[in-house]
């Protein structure tokens, strides 16, 4: 699937009424360009007029905080390999990028590929490492490298508006590497003794 990430740079908003669309409620949201383009977006199917206007609200909310999300319907297997090819492939090396697209399409893709990107909760993210951790702990670590830092992408381009994966730890039985730990055997030192 192809993005086109200028879409999240508009310069300029309008948020119009919500009104009746094929017996519910929705409203229209037009994002305005520096070339003086417009990309409207319908927000409906909702049952209620106020469960319509809560919506339209938080859009509001999240237009004037910076925080609105532009690519709503996007899946998270189009997302993570889109971001695969185009983001990461020409920064990082043949083998770091067998590694990520085997972390993708092997463990997340499975996990997750149909969630909407919009819809990921930290729950989500945090069965995905338990799974993981479970069979493998360096997977299990690769998984993570690879999720918040696709996340963090995800949120400096506008597809999602909060990263899930902050403060998601992989389980507890998955201890931290230790890096620069010496083991020292107390049967091969050399013991002073005083005279």
């Amino acid at each position: 699937m192809e993005f086109d990430l200028k879409l999240q740079q508009f310069v300029e908003w309008k948020v119009y009424n919500v009104t009746p669309i094929k017996n519910k409620f929705g409203y229209r949201v037009v994002l305005i360009y520096a070339d003086g383009t417009k990309m409207p977006q319908q927000k409906s199917g909702f049952p209620t007029k106020k469960a319509a206007n809560a919506d339209r609200d938080k859009a509001l909310g999240e237009l004037y905080s910076g925080t609105y999300v532009v690519y709503s319907n996007v899946k998270v297997k189009d997302f993570m390999l889109f971001w695969l090819e185009k983001e990461m492939r020409p920064r990082i090396t043949s083998g770091s990028y067998e590694t990520y697209s085997n972390i993708i399409n092997n463990h997340v893709i499975p996990a997750m590929g149909n969630i909407k990107m919009t819809e990921i909760k930290r729950s989500h993210i945090q069965s995905l490492y338990n799974e993981e951790a479970a069979v493998s702990v360096s997977i299990a670590r690769l998984v993570k490298t690879v999720m918040n830092t696709s996340m963090q992408y995800a949120v400096n381009k506008k597809i999602i508006s909060i990263n899930p994966t902050i403060d998601v730890a992989l389980p507890k039985r998955v201890e931290k590497k230790a890096y620069h730990t010496r083991n020292i055997d107390p049967q091969k030192t050399l013991n002073m003794s005083r005279y």
